[in-house]
Protein backbone atom coordinates (compact mmCIF):
# COMPACT_ATOMS: atom_id res chain seq x y z
CA UNK A 1 0.00 0.00 0.00
CA UNK A 2 1.28 3.45 -0.89
CA UNK A 3 1.36 5.70 2.16
CA UNK A 4 0.92 9.46 2.11
CA UNK A 5 4.49 9.92 3.37
CA UNK A 6 5.78 8.09 0.29
CA UNK A 7 4.05 10.67 -1.88
CA UNK A 8 5.74 13.46 0.06
CA UNK A 9 9.10 11.73 -0.42
CA UNK A 10 8.69 11.60 -4.20
CA UNK A 11 7.35 15.16 -4.46
CA UNK A 12 10.19 16.64 -2.40
CA UNK A 13 12.86 14.72 -4.36
CA UNK A 14 11.35 15.80 -7.68
CA UNK A 15 11.18 19.45 -6.63
CA UNK A 16 14.83 19.58 -5.47
CA UNK A 17 16.21 17.08 -8.00
CA UNK A 18 18.32 15.79 -5.12
CA UNK A 19 17.91 13.06 -2.51
CA UNK A 20 20.14 14.90 -0.07
CA UNK A 21 18.23 18.20 -0.21
CA UNK A 22 14.87 16.44 -0.04
CA UNK A 23 16.04 14.45 2.98
CA UNK A 24 17.18 17.65 4.68
CA UNK A 25 13.75 19.24 4.07
CA UNK A 26 11.94 16.15 5.34
CA UNK A 27 14.34 15.82 8.30
CA UNK A 28 15.22 12.22 7.63
CA UNK A 29 18.46 10.52 6.61
CA UNK A 30 19.31 10.52 2.92
CA UNK A 31 19.81 6.76 3.01
CA UNK A 32 16.35 6.31 4.54
CA UNK A 33 14.73 8.51 1.86
CA UNK A 34 16.54 6.72 -0.94
CA UNK A 35 15.60 3.33 0.47
CA UNK A 36 11.89 4.25 0.86
CA UNK A 37 11.65 5.50 -2.74
CA UNK A 38 13.47 2.38 -4.00
CA UNK A 39 10.95 0.18 -2.19
CA UNK A 40 8.12 2.19 -3.75
CA UNK A 41 9.61 1.75 -7.22
CA UNK A 42 9.91 -2.00 -6.66
CA UNK A 43 6.26 -2.12 -5.61
CA UNK A 44 5.21 -0.16 -8.70
CA UNK A 45 7.47 -2.22 -10.95
CA UNK A 46 9.06 0.85 -12.57
CA UNK A 47 11.68 3.50 -11.84
CA UNK A 48 10.44 6.96 -10.87
CA UNK A 49 13.87 8.63 -10.97
CA UNK A 50 16.99 8.46 -13.07
CA UNK A 51 19.88 8.58 -10.60
CA UNK A 52 23.27 10.12 -11.41
CA UNK A 53 26.05 12.02 -9.74
CA UNK A 54 24.21 15.19 -10.70
CA UNK A 55 21.12 14.21 -8.70
CA UNK A 56 17.73 12.65 -9.42
CA UNK A 57 15.55 13.32 -12.46
CA UNK A 58 12.02 12.06 -13.03
CA UNK A 59 11.48 9.33 -15.62
CA UNK A 60 8.41 9.38 -17.89
CA UNK A 61 6.70 7.08 -15.42
CA UNK A 62 7.80 9.42 -12.64
CA UNK A 63 6.23 12.41 -14.43
CA UNK A 64 2.94 10.55 -14.65
CA UNK A 65 3.12 9.41 -11.02
CA UNK A 66 3.95 12.79 -9.53
CA UNK A 67 1.08 14.52 -11.28
CA UNK A 68 -1.37 12.25 -9.53
CA UNK A 69 0.62 12.37 -6.29
CA UNK A 70 0.42 16.17 -6.10
CA UNK A 71 -3.32 16.13 -6.76
CA UNK A 72 -3.89 13.46 -4.13
CA UNK A 73 -1.83 15.32 -1.51
CA UNK A 74 -3.72 18.52 -2.32
CA UNK A 75 -7.07 16.74 -1.97
CA UNK A 76 -6.05 15.21 1.34
CA UNK A 77 -4.91 18.59 2.63
CA UNK A 78 -8.23 20.12 1.59
CA UNK A 79 -10.10 17.26 3.25
CA UNK A 80 -8.15 17.82 6.44
CA UNK A 81 -8.77 21.57 6.47
CA UNK A 82 -12.45 21.24 5.58
CA UNK A 83 -13.01 18.61 8.25
CA UNK A 84 -11.51 20.92 10.86
CA UNK A 85 -13.63 23.81 9.60
CA UNK A 86 -16.78 21.67 9.63
CA UNK A 87 -15.97 20.35 13.09
CA UNK A 88 -15.66 23.93 14.32
CA UNK A 89 -19.05 24.76 12.83
CA UNK A 90 -17.67 27.20 10.25
CA UNK A 91 -19.10 25.27 7.29
CA UNK A 92 -22.10 23.02 6.78
CA UNK A 93 -25.87 23.26 6.62
CA UNK A 94 -28.72 23.96 9.02
CA UNK A 95 -32.43 23.17 8.73
CA UNK A 96 -34.61 25.60 10.64
CA UNK A 97 -38.35 25.25 11.26
CA UNK A 98 -40.60 28.23 11.92
CA UNK A 99 -43.98 28.33 13.59
CA UNK A 100 -46.55 30.45 11.80
CA UNK A 101 -47.01 33.09 14.50
CA UNK A 102 -43.35 34.11 14.47
CA UNK A 103 -43.08 37.51 12.73
CA UNK A 104 -41.38 37.11 9.36
CA UNK A 105 -39.49 40.39 9.81
CA UNK A 106 -37.72 38.98 12.87
CA UNK A 107 -36.70 35.81 11.05
CA UNK A 108 -35.51 37.70 7.97
CA UNK A 109 -33.39 39.95 10.15
CA UNK A 110 -31.89 36.97 11.95
CA UNK A 111 -31.15 35.00 8.78
CA UNK A 112 -29.57 38.04 7.14
CA UNK A 113 -27.30 38.61 10.13
CA UNK A 114 -26.38 34.91 10.28
CA UNK A 115 -25.60 34.79 6.54
CA UNK A 116 -23.37 37.85 6.82
CA UNK A 117 -21.37 36.24 9.63
CA UNK A 118 -21.30 32.66 8.30
CA UNK A 119 -21.47 32.69 4.53
CA UNK A 120 -20.19 29.09 4.30
CA UNK A 121 -23.13 27.67 6.26
CA UNK A 122 -26.27 27.03 4.25
CA UNK A 123 -29.34 27.95 6.29
CA UNK A 124 -32.74 26.79 5.06
CA UNK A 125 -36.01 27.60 6.79
CA UNK A 126 -39.63 26.60 6.29
CA UNK A 127 -42.90 27.54 7.99
CA UNK A 128 -44.80 24.52 9.35
CA UNK A 129 -47.91 24.01 11.41
CA UNK A 130 -47.10 23.50 15.06
CA UNK A 131 -47.85 19.78 15.13
CA UNK A 132 -45.58 19.07 12.16
CA UNK A 133 -42.94 21.37 13.57
CA UNK A 134 -42.77 19.54 16.89
CA UNK A 135 -42.87 16.13 15.17
CA UNK A 136 -40.00 16.92 12.77
CA UNK A 137 -38.01 18.44 15.61
CA UNK A 138 -38.44 15.36 17.78
CA UNK A 139 -37.38 13.12 14.88
CA UNK A 140 -34.22 15.13 14.33
CA UNK A 141 -35.27 16.30 10.87
CA UNK A 142 -34.83 19.92 11.99
CA UNK A 143 -31.71 21.24 13.70
CA UNK A 144 -33.64 23.97 15.50
CA UNK A 145 -37.02 25.66 15.50
CA UNK A 146 -38.17 29.21 16.14
CA UNK A 147 -41.48 29.09 17.93
CA UNK A 148 -44.06 31.52 19.20
CA UNK A 149 -44.53 31.06 22.91
CA UNK A 150 -42.26 28.94 25.08
CA UNK A 151 -41.59 25.40 23.87
CA UNK A 152 -38.99 23.20 25.51
CA UNK A 153 -39.59 19.44 25.05
CA UNK A 154 -37.55 17.02 27.20
CA UNK A 155 -33.88 17.24 26.28
CA UNK A 156 -34.31 20.58 24.52
CA UNK A 157 -33.21 24.09 25.37
CA UNK A 158 -34.92 27.39 24.68
CA UNK A 159 -33.56 30.91 24.29
CA UNK A 160 -35.79 33.96 23.94
CA UNK A 161 -35.28 36.13 20.88
CA UNK A 162 -37.90 38.83 21.28
CA UNK A 163 -41.57 39.67 21.14
CA UNK A 164 -44.14 41.13 18.78
CA UNK A 165 -47.11 43.33 19.61
CA UNK A 166 -50.64 42.27 18.70
CA UNK A 167 -53.16 44.50 16.93
CA UNK A 168 -56.83 44.20 16.03
CA UNK A 169 -57.93 45.19 12.54
CA UNK A 170 -61.58 46.22 12.10
CA UNK A 171 -63.73 48.58 10.06
CA UNK A 172 -63.06 52.23 10.73
CA UNK A 173 -66.64 53.07 11.70
CA UNK A 174 -66.79 50.37 14.41
CA UNK A 175 -67.50 52.02 17.80
CA UNK A 176 -64.48 50.14 19.20
CA UNK A 177 -62.25 52.13 16.86
CA UNK A 178 -62.77 55.15 19.11
CA UNK A 179 -62.00 53.24 22.29
CA UNK A 180 -58.59 53.56 23.89
CA UNK A 181 -57.12 51.43 25.26
CA UNK A 182 -58.62 48.32 23.61
CA UNK A 183 -58.69 45.07 25.65
CA UNK A 184 -59.51 41.47 24.75
CA UNK A 185 -62.83 41.74 26.54
CA UNK A 186 -63.86 44.52 24.15
CA UNK A 187 -63.62 42.04 21.27
CA UNK A 188 -65.79 39.30 22.73
CA UNK A 189 -68.90 40.16 20.70
CA UNK A 190 -67.05 40.13 17.37
CA UNK A 191 -66.08 37.11 15.28
CA UNK A 192 -62.38 36.43 14.82
CA UNK A 193 -61.37 36.07 11.18
CA UNK A 194 -58.25 33.96 10.59
CA UNK A 195 -56.41 32.46 7.64
CA UNK A 196 -57.03 28.73 7.31
CA UNK A 197 -53.33 27.89 7.30
CA UNK A 198 -50.38 27.01 9.51
CA UNK A 199 -49.93 30.72 10.27
CA UNK A 200 -53.55 31.14 11.32
CA UNK A 201 -53.55 27.96 13.42
CA UNK A 202 -50.38 28.94 15.25
CA UNK A 203 -51.63 32.45 15.92
CA UNK A 204 -54.87 31.02 17.32
CA UNK A 205 -52.96 28.66 19.60
CA UNK A 206 -51.15 31.66 21.09
CA UNK A 207 -54.19 33.86 21.68
CA UNK A 208 -56.92 31.29 22.37
CA UNK A 209 -56.30 31.38 26.11
CA UNK A 210 -56.56 35.16 26.19
CA UNK A 211 -59.77 35.13 24.17
CA UNK A 212 -61.22 32.44 26.44
CA UNK A 213 -60.71 34.62 29.48
CA UNK A 214 -62.39 37.47 27.66
CA UNK A 215 -65.51 35.50 26.71
CA UNK A 216 -68.65 36.09 28.71
CA UNK A 217 -69.51 32.38 28.38
CA UNK A 218 -67.38 29.58 29.80
CA UNK A 219 -64.92 28.39 27.19
CA UNK A 220 -64.09 29.79 23.78
CA UNK A 221 -67.01 29.95 21.38
CA UNK A 222 -65.52 28.14 18.37
CA UNK A 223 -68.33 29.43 16.16
CA UNK A 224 -66.91 32.90 16.67
CA UNK A 225 -63.83 31.90 14.69
CA UNK A 226 -64.26 32.34 10.95
CA UNK A 227 -61.62 30.71 8.76
CA UNK A 228 -60.78 31.58 5.18
CA UNK A 229 -58.14 30.08 2.83
CA UNK A 230 -56.86 33.58 2.03
CA UNK A 231 -53.72 35.49 2.89
CA UNK A 232 -53.86 38.59 5.07
CA UNK A 233 -54.68 40.96 2.22
CA UNK A 234 -57.57 38.69 1.23
CA UNK A 235 -58.86 38.65 4.80
CA UNK A 236 -58.88 42.44 4.85
CA UNK A 237 -61.52 42.41 2.11
CA UNK A 238 -63.80 40.21 4.24
CA UNK A 239 -63.75 42.29 7.43
CA UNK A 240 -67.09 43.91 8.20
CA UNK A 241 -68.80 45.39 11.24
CA UNK A 242 -69.24 41.97 12.82
CA UNK A 243 -65.67 40.63 12.71
CA UNK A 244 -62.01 41.50 13.15
CA UNK A 245 -58.63 39.91 12.62
CA UNK A 246 -55.39 39.84 14.62
CA UNK A 247 -52.10 40.98 13.12
CA UNK A 248 -48.57 41.52 14.33
CA UNK A 249 -46.05 44.25 13.62
CA UNK A 250 -45.58 45.38 10.03
CA UNK A 251 -48.41 43.15 8.80
CA UNK A 252 -50.68 46.14 8.25
CA UNK A 253 -48.36 48.10 5.97
CA UNK A 254 -50.95 47.99 3.12
CA UNK A 255 -54.08 48.39 5.18
CA UNK A 256 -57.16 49.32 3.09
CA UNK A 257 -58.50 52.82 3.89
CA UNK A 258 -61.81 51.53 5.29
CA UNK A 259 -59.99 49.61 8.04
CA UNK A 260 -58.22 50.71 11.20
CA UNK A 261 -55.54 48.95 13.24
CA UNK A 262 -55.70 49.18 17.04
CA UNK A 263 -53.13 47.98 19.59
CA UNK A 264 -54.52 45.44 22.05
CA UNK A 265 -53.79 45.93 25.73
CA UNK A 266 -53.63 43.59 28.69
CA UNK A 267 -53.45 44.41 32.41
CA UNK A 268 -49.66 44.34 32.36
CA UNK A 269 -49.28 46.40 29.18
CA UNK A 270 -49.38 45.84 25.43
CA UNK A 271 -50.49 42.38 24.28
CA UNK A 272 -47.50 40.54 22.82
CA UNK A 273 -46.38 37.19 21.50
CA UNK A 274 -42.94 36.06 22.64
CA UNK A 275 -40.80 33.93 20.35
CA UNK A 276 -37.48 32.14 20.69
CA UNK A 277 -35.15 29.42 19.45
CA UNK A 278 -35.48 25.81 20.57
CA UNK A 279 -32.76 23.19 19.97
CA UNK A 280 -31.78 19.77 21.29
CA UNK A 281 -29.11 19.87 23.97
CA UNK A 282 -27.45 16.76 22.49
CA UNK A 283 -27.43 18.17 18.93
CA UNK A 284 -24.48 16.87 16.91
CA UNK A 285 -24.49 19.38 14.04
CA UNK A 286 -21.45 21.65 14.58
CA UNK A 287 -23.08 24.39 12.48
CA UNK A 288 -25.63 24.89 15.25
CA UNK A 289 -23.07 26.65 17.48
CA UNK A 290 -22.68 29.67 15.14
CA UNK A 291 -26.47 30.02 14.98
CA UNK A 292 -26.66 30.03 18.77
CA UNK A 293 -23.87 32.60 18.84
CA UNK A 294 -25.83 34.84 16.50
CA UNK A 295 -28.99 34.34 18.57
CA UNK A 296 -27.17 35.24 21.78
CA UNK A 297 -25.92 38.45 20.18
CA UNK A 298 -29.39 39.33 18.96
CA UNK A 299 -30.81 38.55 22.40
CA UNK A 300 -28.56 41.19 23.98
CA UNK A 301 -30.88 43.67 22.26
CA UNK A 302 -34.22 41.82 22.28
CA UNK A 303 -36.12 42.09 19.03
CA UNK A 304 -39.24 44.19 19.57
CA UNK A 305 -41.09 45.32 16.46
CA UNK A 306 -42.87 48.27 17.93
CA UNK A 307 -44.40 49.79 14.83
CA UNK A 308 -46.11 52.51 16.84
CA UNK A 309 -42.79 53.79 18.11
CA UNK A 310 -41.60 54.21 14.53
CA UNK A 311 -44.76 55.36 12.81
CA UNK A 312 -46.81 57.08 15.46
CA UNK A 313 -50.30 55.99 16.52
CA UNK A 314 -52.54 54.34 13.97
CA UNK A 315 -55.38 56.42 12.50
Amino acid sequence: MIEIRHLHYVIATAEFGSFSQAAELLRIKQSTLSQRIRHLEQRLGTDLFERSTRGARLTRAGDHFISGARQLVSDLDSLHRNTIIFGQGRRGALKLGLSGAVPSSAVQSLMLEFSKRHADIQLSAAVCDRQALERDFERGQLDAIIVAGHLAPPGAAYHAIGSSRLFAVMVRDNPLALRAPLFWSDLRDLSLLLADSARGDDLLSQIAGRLTLAQSQAGLDRAAIVRSPLNLNGLYQLIDAGCFTIVQERAFARLPPHLVVLPIHEPHGHARIDFGLCWREDASNPALAPLLGTIMTVAEKPYRCDALQRRGPPP
